[in-house]
């Protein structure tokens, strides 16, 4: 088992380890011809697949995966990742972890949650020190960002995830587990929302990252601008690559699709995934891989991302701070020349601005060279060492290249790394400065570069605790951590040998000493629009909770208004049948009740002292009590007019409220013939010797109120001669005989293709037999029959309905 990854059909070039970044050059890394057209290869391949899947499929150009074989086991991980694993305390080791299953996942219609998850069919429940290098060769994990805030209280049925997020998951999903993976892991399903403590998995799902056998990015995606020139420049910009392909250039042929799915779909990838913090977070455990682009996210989304930070600097250059370096020199150079042409475009709602001249080359250049960067071997795995750290506290915590959530996060989503200490609270201030100072620690140097960096950034005061003290250098001077308006005193200046070198040096200290106090106020006031912000976001954060407290709280109201309201209902109704059946005992008094026929089977109902065939008719129907006998049986006249039934008071409902219609939902074992038998309620086979016919009629009628009513039946074994029939009887019908073969009944059988409707046969075109599904529909509107067979129709035939059908399937040798 080799420690190496693949690149499959993206070009390849030497693994080093170096520092973040990309090589300047915009074309793929290819020392020799060999590579070069290994590119071009793989450009032909992704081009010929956007054009069979058309520039409305999702995730076009898709990340590539390695082989199983090809996948990095757990001991040739670098150490750095290692030791997240051998560090890991045995309890976290013991705690079940969660892994989806993705055929199931590939039948959802959203996201589910974590609570909402059968731990059965749906996921696979293990403790994590029992998963092996076999278990992560089956998995893929999902590193993305949310489209919604989680609800501080549960929802069912929300997902952060958005349709089209969604939709791109699908889609890559399923190019997953077509190379063999069995399993995804994502933080919404597998992460416990609710219903338990989420920092276990908080703590060791990196190690997961680390582990699995591929990761997929998954941005989020908005609209295009509906307003302004952005749609007509992307336009041109494709024209511009349309030129340069027919002219040979694949790479422009592939860029130019892209452009023209994402016009096309009117939606563009979000560029905020690469700079937030637990992103961040889950790329560092792919460290080591020398994975690129192409194997994390499709190009249709990376390109989107580019497009979407070039659109979104017009308004804030920092948004493109962080893809000018995964670009690298050259490519951010065609992404710096893109902004101010774009932004005069923009200001003035025009192309033909004459500052926006060339805008669409200089476009379409840019979208080439992204291409190139998603082809080229990646060193975006930032590695989580110390050195790594010392620049991430200090220097980047000042750039704000990483944004997160809650402004704690910066911390605690690479705290891990480095640490494991479960007993912090994540959710104080003095485990954020514990955990702080724990990282300041591991990356040791200068310490007033942290104070500067991440301590400003997350406002903690560096002066709370001594650990954290500036400690002053030989020969140096500092600012007293006490107070940002402090200023160092003045140093005497080197002794002059004129009065006027005096003045010069005492005017250039004064300059310095003044733009230290401007530096100074401009920090103040930045701390104080931030604090600002801070409790403005807290405040409507809070008006949130207490918005969607109240939604809850009214939901439950309202629940337990429809419950009460349900068994108030239930209570009436009993109430009803008791002074029925009180009244009915009372004799005569009873004359001219509203009362209701109960539908039920035509057993019931001649247990009750219906005999006639006639009143099937009326069952469920309206009627007037117009007398009780001395036996207390009582005769109803029906409000329709279709007649009078005597019956038990049993079969009656006090009310005039028609009874709800119950639909045929089994076989009847009281009509059945002799000649056949129930294996259960929707299975009958013939089961004597001779030439006999065995029917079986269903335990309901159809009902008339249905319009058209149609059930199915699959033919397992049609027997020596294939003697089937079904179709519609009476309920007086001789479970003897074939359905069709007396007056009102109507069948078709399969032996011969014919129908038979009440003793006459013609042919109806098809025969049927074993493994088919053949149904039968009865039309009341039009007062029509019609059969079909695994799902084709036949032809319509008249019929008369007289009185009440039943669904009848008959069997004989």
């Amino acid at each position: 088992m080799g420690c190496g990854t693949s690149r499959n059909a993206v070009a390849t070039a030497e693994t080093v380890v170096a520092s973040p970044g990309i090589p300047d050059d915009p074309k793929p890394v290819a020392e020799d011809v060999d590579s070069e057209q290994e590119a071009e290869s793989s450009l032909k391949v992704i081009h010929e697949g956007i054009v069979a899947r058309g520039l409305t499929a999702s995730a076009l150009g898709p990340p590539v995966i390695s082989s199983a074989e090809e996948c990095m086991v757990l001991n040739c991980l670098p150490e750095c990742l290692c030791d997240l694993h051998d560090g890991m305390p045995p309890a976290i080791q013991q705690t079940p972890m969660r892994l989806l299953k993705i055929t199931p996942v590939l039948s959802w219609t959203f996201l589910k949650v974590y609570e909402e998850i059968d731990p059965v069919t749906e996921c696979l429940q293990v403790p994590y020190v029992d998963t092996d290098d076999e278990i992560w060769k089956k998995v893929v994990t999902v590193s993305w960002r949310w489209s919604e805030q989680k609800p501080a209280v549960y929802q069912q049925g929300f997902s952060p995830m958005s349709p089209e997020q969604f939709q791109e998951l699908s889609t890559l999903l399923k190019l997953a587990q077509e190379n063999s993976v069995e399993y995804v892991w994502i933080d919404w399903s597998c992460v416990p929302q609710y219903a338990e403590d989420s920092m276990i998995e908080v703590h060791r799902s990196k190690v997961f990252y680390a582990r699995a056998r591929a990761m997929r990015v998954l941005p989020t995606f908005r609209p295009l601008p509906a307003e302004g020139p952005v749609r007509l420049i992307l336009v041109k910009a494709k024209k511009v690559l349309s030129k340069r392909a027919d002219a040979g250039s694949i790479r422009c042929a592939v860029a130019a699709s892209i452009i023209a799915a994402i016009l096309a779909k009117n939606l563009v990838a979000g560029r905020e995934y690469f700079g937030r913090v637990w992103t961040l977070a889950e790329r560092m455990a792919r460290f080591g891989r020398n994975e690129g682009l192409c194997q994390w996210l499709s190009l249709e989304s990376w390109l989107g991302m580019v497009v979407d930070a070039m659109l979104k600097s017009t308004e804030d250059k920092t948004s493109s701070v962080i893809y000018k370096k995964m670009l690298g020199t050259k490519a951010a150079g065609l992404l710096e020349a893109v902004l101010d042409p774009l932004a005069a475009a923009v200001r003035v709602g025009s192309v033909q601005a004459r500052a926006a001249e060339g805008l669409e080359t200089k476009v379409a250049e840019l979208c080439m060279a992204a291409v190139s960067v998603w082809l080229s071997p990646s060193l975006l795995a930032e590695a989580p060492t110390s050195n790594w750290l010392h620049t991430y506290l200090g220097e980047e915590a000042r750039s704000g290249v990483y944004q997160a959530w809650r402004e704690a996060d910066r911390v605690w989503a690479i705290y891990s790394y480095f640490c494991w200490k479960q007993n912090l609270d994540q959710r104080s201030a003095e485990g954020l400065r514990i955990a702080l100072e724990d990282l300041v620690e591991i990356a040791a140097g200068e310490r007033s570069i942290y104070v500067r960096g991440m301590f400003a950034q997350l406002r903690v005061d560096e002066s709370a605790t001594p650990v954290m003290e500036i400690v002053p250098q030989p020969g140096k001077q500092i600012r007293p951590s006490s107070s940002r308006s402090a200023r160092p005193p003045s140093a005497r200046p080197p002794s002059a040998r004129t009065q006027e070198e005096i003045e010069k040096r005492k005017k250039e200290e004064e300059a310095i000493a003044a733009a230290e106090e401007a530096i100074a106020a401009a920090e103040e006031a930045i701390g104080a629009a931030a604090e600002r912000r801070r409790k403005e976001e807290a405040a409507a954060a809070a008006a949130s909770e207490r918005r969607k407290a109240d939604e809850a709280a009214a939901t439950a109201r309202k629940a337990q208004e429809e419950a009460a309201a349900a068994a108030a209902a239930e209570a009436a109704e009993k109430k009803r049948q008791d002074e029925l059946a009180a009244a009915i005992e009372a004799g005569k008094r009873t004359v001219g009740t509203k009362v209701t026929i109960k539908y039920v089977t035509i057993e019931e109902a001649k247990s009750a002292g219906c005999w006639m065939d006639t009143n099937e008719m009326m069952l469920g129907k309206t009627g007037v009590v117009k007398f009780v006998d001395e036996d207390g049986d009582v005769l109803v006249e029906m409000d329709d007019g279709s007649g009078r039934m005597l019956c038990k008071p049993s079969l009656l409902m006090l009310g005039g409220s028609p009874a709800t219609v119950v639909l045929p939902s089994a076989l009847s074992s009281a009509r059945i013939g002799r000649n056949a038998a129930l294996i259960d309620k929707y299975t009958v086979r013939f089961i004597a010797n001779s030439t006999d016919v065995g029917a079986v009629q269903s335990d309901y009628r159809a009902p008339p109120s249905s319009l058209v009513y149609y059930f199915e039946i699959t033919v397992v074994e049609p027997g020596s001669k294939g003697a089937i029939g079904l179709g519609f009887a009476h309920s007086s019908h001789n479970v003897a005989r074939h359905v069709g073969w007396d007056a009102g009944t109507f069948g078709f059988h399969g032996d011969d293709g014919k129908t038979y409707f009440e003793g006459r046969n013609e042919d109806y075109g098809f025969k049927y037999g074993k493994g088919d599904v053949v149904g039968a529909a009865l039309d009341f509107q039009r007062k029509q029959i019609f059969f079909t067979k695994n799902g084709t129709k036949g032809k319509a035939i008249s019929i008369s309905i007289g009185q009440a059908l039943y669904p009848t399937v008959s069997v004989s040798r």
